[in-house]
């Protein structure tokens, strides 16, 4: 279901975030920046001599300095302790370059061709570049491995000239005009997904998840379109008070900070995901050309800008209470066990022994009471940035399931809290014949009958399976389920 709403909201000026100023900066007009370990990167995103990069250590608050292969930057990502910087424009040689944040140390690597608007997003220890030439699409995509430091070549569904992305679970999402090329990091497979017009308008911005929600910022509007995955809604908010230049945006717990790119502001715009709630802060300037925004662990870091001068201050956000957000895809199989990918989004870690369980809902409401089918719980923490694949044994126990469609849901219950996090949804999986009424095995599917292919629906829906992620407390008609 899609249910356009309009909404007129007056921002709060309450400081939600905790807020200092780091110096010693290199000196740049237009920035890109990456996180690495527990550092930020900042280096140079134009085509200049100044190869110089700053290193901000979120662990010390110190600034060091480091001195970049190249130059000319246009798409960065992560992978573990690595941060990646991809060239535009370039030769395959050398367009790729990693600063590794153990032993601060650079190494170049290679593209299978030029890409001239480069796009990447990592999922787990996998790197997903796409991407055309100044005026042709591009039909392939460049993969790396990290744990094997292969690049292979993949070919897209749809080919993509100039995009961006945003990763849910272990998969990559890049919005085409066409719909929505979408990569599983564990099947290495690609598909194709059908968007709503928001996600293609020249206007829109790079998406930013938080929470259930991708949020899209439309540029000069005081617009932010959002599509929340467990409830399959999208809605659109007018922020009165917002910058109108609104240029990215980074996520913080369950926090989505926006930095504005005009000489005219120097407010973040915040969106609480817990509360539901917007409101703005200030920074210790302007900061217009692009400024970059990256998060390491509990902090978001926003640097750049232009005065009379490049700046070389950057304002730093730490979040007073880190918190871990969950996002992830459940994935179709044919056995008894049902694959969870669960990726941590938030800056806290999501503690051993938390429970992954999976219930069985209506399918017109994935936040609604459901039957428990299945859980598991967790052997190791899963940190910030990681991802983790969870089988979970599925098995129907006798309790109640009203007839008609069902749908899965995923939520993970840390050890001593007493709300669940819920991170993944399915709809439309499963039908059960027959009216309301206690449920037997000749009334329920079998395990291996839940989880086959020919008991889900086809209908396709954005995003294909996965779900946004929520902190907030389920009621106490879903806390039952719970139990």
């Amino acid at each position: 279901m899609i249910e356009q709403l309009e909404n007129r909201l007056f921002l709060s000026a309450t400081a939600a975030l905790n807020h200092t100023v780091v110096n010693g900066l290199a000196s740049h007009l237009y920035m890109l920046a990456a996180r690495a370990g527990n550092k930020a990167v900042i280096i140079d995103a134009t085509s200049t001599d100044d190869d110089t990069a700053s290193v901000y250590d979120e662990t010390t608050g110190l600034v060091t300095h480091t001195f970049s292969p190249h130059n000319g930057y246009k798409a960065s990502a992560t992978i573990g302790n690595d941060a990646i910087f991809i060239r535009s424009g370039v030769s395959a040689a050398g367009a790729v370059d990693i600063f590794d944040s153990i032993t601060d140390q650079w190494t170049s690597s290679t593209l299978a061709g030029v890409r001239f608007m480069p796009a990447a997003v990592a999922v787990g220890s996998v790197l997903v570049v796409v991407g055309g030439t100044q005026t042709d699409p591009s039909s392939t995509a460049d993969i790396y491995n990290a744990i094997t430091g292969r690049w292979t070549v993949s070919v897209l569904p749809i080919p993509i000239l100039t995009t961006s992305g945003f990763q849910i679970g272990d998969q990559a999402f890049f919005p085409t005009p066409k719909g929505v090329d979408v990569y599983n990091s564990g099947s290495d497979m690609w598909s194709v997904m059908q968007s709503p017009k928001v996600v293609m308008d020249a206007k829109v911005l790079p998406g930013t998840v938080v929470g259930t929600t991708v949020i899209f910022p439309e540029n000069l509007t005081y617009t932010f379109h959002s599509y929340n995955f467990l409830t399959d809604r999208w809605s659109t908010i007018f922020l009165a008070g917002a910058a109108p230049t609104i240029e990215s945006g980074a996520t913080l717990g369950n926090k989505a900070i926006f930095s504005p790119g005009g000489e005219s502001t120097n407010q973040v715009i915040i969106y609480d995901s817990s509360a539901n709630q917007w409101s703005r802060q200030r920074m210790s300037q302007s900061r217009f050309f692009a400024p970059p925004i990256v998060t390491v662990r509990d902090q978001t870091i926003i640097s750049g800008g232009l005065g009379t001068n490049p700046f070389t201050t950057a304002d730093v956000f730490t979040d007073p209470v880190p918190t871990a957000t969950l996002n992830g895809n459940l994935t179709r199989t044919s056995s008894g066990l049902l694959p969870v990918a669960v990726h941590n989004a938030g800056d806290a870690d999501l503690p051993a022994g938390s429970v992954i369980k999976i219930f069985a809902t209506s399918a017109t409401s994935a936040t609604s009471r459901g039957v428990l089918l299945g859980e598991v719980p967790t052997n190791a923490p899963l940190a910030p940035g990681e991802v983790s694949l969870i089988n979970v044994p599925i098995t129907l126990l006798n309790r109640g399931l009203t007839g008609g469609a069902h749908g899965l849901v995923a939520a993970a219950v840390p050890p001593g809290r007493g709300h669940a996090i819920l991170f993944a949804s399915l709809l439309n999986a499963f039908s059960v014949r027959g009216p309301a009424r206690t449920a037997t095995r000749e009334h329920l599917p079998t395990a291996a009958e839940l989880v086959s292919p020919d008991t889900f629906s086809t209908q396709p829906i954005f995003p294909p399976g996965p779900a946004g992620v929520t902190d907030t407390p389920f009621t106490k008609d879903q806390r039952e389920v719970l139990v």
